[in-house]
């Protein structure tokens, strides 16, 4: 499968850099296929796999009947927008497909063990109409959770390694010295702000531009501007 953009011709199903544009068919052709027999040697001689997780929206094109690993270019958009839609995947589509993947990969190597990892890199953007913070975290909860169902199918083969753990529970800014109590200069911010939505009753938080003064627990206050 190959499609074609203003930078020549590429493989859909494979994360594009400039070195995987090709100038004919024929070219992109060969040097996915090239690509892709390499990749099934390196998976069936390895010991140990590394497979992170990340992203849990993707572009669908209808007429291949795949999921693209890259955003369609906007010229091929344009040319074929009725073939493509956007699609968030659900706990149980992602727990399926990791299984089949792990089910393809073991029958190349029996005595694969794989050793899964979660992306704390947040989403750049997001199809939903849902601010992309809240949507990427969203998602990597539904990625986290699918990865703990899985690795738990096969003790002793499948491993999860906590780094999307490591990277986000690292935060002094706003964990107490425990990590795990929130300060409450930070609690402080949070009330401060949605006590000064106005948009709560539509599920959004809207923050008007003035000073606002939050009491503390403690009875404290703290003053934000925004």
């Amino acid at each position: 499968m190959t499609a074609h953009s203003n930078r020549g011709w590429f493989d859909p199903l494979r994360e594009a850099r400039k070195s995987t544009y090709f100038e004919s068919a024929d070219k992109g052709r060969a040097a996915i296929l090239d690509h892709r027999r390499a990749s099934r040697r390196a998976f069936a001689d390895c010991r140990i796999l590394i497979v992170t997780v990340g992203q849990n929206e993707a572009w669908f094109d209808k007429s291949s009947g795949h999921f693209w690993a890259k955003n369609p270019p906007r010229e091929v958009l344009n040319a074929r927008r009725d073939d493509f839609s956007v699609h968030e995947f659900s706990f149980a589509q992602n727990v399926a497909g990791l299984m089949d993947a792990v089910k393809i990969l073991q029958s190349l190597n029996p005595g694969l063990k794989i050793v899964f990892t979660v992306s704390p890199v947040a989403s750049w953007a997001t199809f939903s109409d849902k601010d992309v913070v809240s949507r990427s975290f969203a998602n990597k909860c539904i990625l986290r959770a699918a990865v703990d169902n899985v690795v738990a199918s096969q003790p002793g083969r499948l491993f999860y390694f906590p780094s999307f753990e490591m990277v986000l529970c690292d935060n002094p800014r706003n964990f107490r010295a425990d990590n795990r109590h929130v300060k409450y200069a930070a609690v402080a911010r949070i009330f401060s702000l949605l006590s000064n939505s106005t948009s709560l009753h539509e599920g959004r938080a809207t923050l008007p531009p003035r000073e606002t003064t939050v009491p503390l627990t403690r009875g404290a206050s703290v003053s934000n501007k925004h």
